[in-house]
């Protein structure tokens, strides 16, 4: 809340303003005739302490706005005479170095413009023979960091992997999977089909050792079962096994077929093992595997048959992922597909030559070479061909 300031005052008689009672001549019209009237009540009156306006004149006004205009022009020859400046220092050749004073300068306009310099150094210890400094110096420093924006800027390359990836897999990889899906599906069903372990299931009962006091021969017998009915004949392997994992294969037993496991069928009908130890069961055991089995019609079907899978269609069978899928399509569908990496680069060559072909030569020339320095790419996908 502002405060008033009473005071005794007084009027003046020729411009009728209010006056302090102490003024001998009034500020205002400079006059000394005050009322006088021995009545005249001296009173307390709020004064307005608000100066006065200051009124220009028309030629006050004129100078004015020549002078606002003068600095305008002074100020926009100055901000002209450094944009000059700092244009002719970015418009010279990526082969030209800058000095350190322009360096500075630049450096205080740009945080990013020291790394971009030594980008550009690394580019320029690359262009060694005088056809490449021919070639490329008409590159000028204002070109190729306009450029890098784009190949080095991870929000823009995103974009394009990704608009890329969607594009691949809708022209390119929805049409071949209805074949890689038959693929699958087919040899899926084979594998299931020639499966010996579906057939025949085997198991070695322990049952003490041999009963000669003397050769302690690890004793055994089989219990089979055949989920899909009687079979002509099967081929087992019994594989000794230590309790560390490690397969003892002089003591393992081969070829066993189905009459031997059917007569040594309990503990009064044993087999024995070929390894004289009286500590058998205790540091072995032995792991039944059916390698054929032949069915009653006489087809015979063995755990070989699966190594007539494709290597790649098993491959993607067991692990589906982009990589099996790719090695599957080439060797089962089309030899000449390219996967989606080469694809979505292709895509990002293309893209980035749009913007700059002659940058883009020199900047993947360097980032391909066989120098440990690189230029930052923001493109996560890389070609390996």
């Amino acid at each position: 809340m502002k405060t008033l300031d009473f005071k005794p005052v007084k009027r003046c008689g020729r411009c009728n303003h209010l006056i302090s009672q102490r003024l001998t001549e009034c500020p205002y019209c400079k006059g000394k005739s005050f009322l006088t009237h021995k009545n005249q009540i001296v009173a307390e009156e709020p004064v307005n302490l608000t100066m006065p306006k200051m009124e220009l004149t028309a030629r006050q006004k004129k100078i004015g706005v020549g002078l606002l205009a003068l600095a305008a022009v002074i100020f926009g020859i100055v901000s002209l005479t450094q944009y000059i400046l700092d244009s002719r220092a970015l418009n010279k050749s990526i082969l030209e170095p800058l000095s350190e004073s322009v360096l500075e300068k630049q450096a205080q306009k740009d945080e990013h413009f020291s790394s971009f310099y030594d980008q550009v150094s690394t580019i320029r210890e690359a262009l060694k023979t005088p056809e490449d400094q021919k070639k490329y110096e008409s590159v000028t420093y204002k070109q190729l960091k306009e450029f890098l924006i784009y190949y080095s800027d991870n929000f823009y390359c995103e974009k394009v992997e990704k608009d890329a990836r969607k594009q691949f897999d809708e022209t390119v990889l929805a049409p071949l999977q209805p074949q890689i899906n038959g693929l699958k599906e087919k040899w899926e069903k084979y594998i299931e089909d020639h499966d010996v372990s579906k057939f025949l299931t085997v198991e070695v009962i322990p049952s003490g050792f041999s009963d000669d006091w003397y050769y302690y021969y690890p004793a055994f017998y089989f219990k089979i079962t055949e989920p899909k009915g009687t079979l002509k004949d099967c081929s087992v392997d019994l594989e000794c096994y230590d309790h560390y994992d490690n397969i003892d294969s002089y003591n393992s037993i081969t070829g066993i077929d189905l009459e031997i496991m059917k007569r040594c069928n309990s503990k009064e009908n044993r087999r024995y093992g070929n390894m004289c130890s009286s500590n058998f069961w205790d540091n072995y055991e032995y792991r039944p595997v059916v390698r054929s089995v032949t069915l009653k019609n006489g087809t015979t079907i063995s755990e070989k048959d699966i190594e007539n899978v494709p290597e790649t269609v098993k491959n993607y069978i067991e692990d589906p992922n982009e990589q099996t899928q790719e090695r599957l399509i080439v060797d089962q569908i089309d030899p000449q597909f390219k996967g989606a990496d080469h694809y979505i680069y292709q895509i990002i060559q293309a893209d980035l030559k749009e913007k700059d072909p002659i940058c883009y030569e020199l900047v993947d020339r360097v980032n391909n070479g066989s120098s440990w320095t690189s230029i930052p790419r923001g493109f996560k996908t890389i070609s390996d061909f």
